[in-house]
């Protein structure tokens, strides 16, 4: 009865998910640019880093399985420039989930 409603929540939270998951890669990215170069961190990429995962975390709420959210994921980040920093900063929102 429900099964369009089901729908449409998943297709946003994917779009949501998406968008976070760049936003966060973006950010990271910039931070891991930014020590390689200075040899340490700011604060302003710290601040920024950490508010794009909890959107990205919060985006995770929603319809879709923690094996769906990991396969969509796993295609944004072959797309995607991945720094080692942002690597670190996707899996450890998605332990954070899953320990949710």
């Amino acid at each position: 009865m429900f099964g369009w409603l089901q729908k449409k929540g998943k297709e946003k939270q994917i779009k949501n998910i998406q968008e976070d998951l760049i936003s966060l890669i973006d950010i990271s990215n910039q931070a891991d640019a930014y020590i390689k170069e200075n040899g340490c961190t700011s604060q302003y990429f710290i601040e920024n880093v950490v508010k794009a995962q909890e959107q990205l975390l919060f985006s995770f709420l929603g319809p879709l399985e923690i094996q769906e959210i990991e396969e969509l994921v796993s295609e944004i980040n072959k797309r995607s420039f991945i720094s080692e920093g942002a690597e670190k900063a996707i899996n450890h929102v998605i332990e954070t989930f899953k320990k949710r």
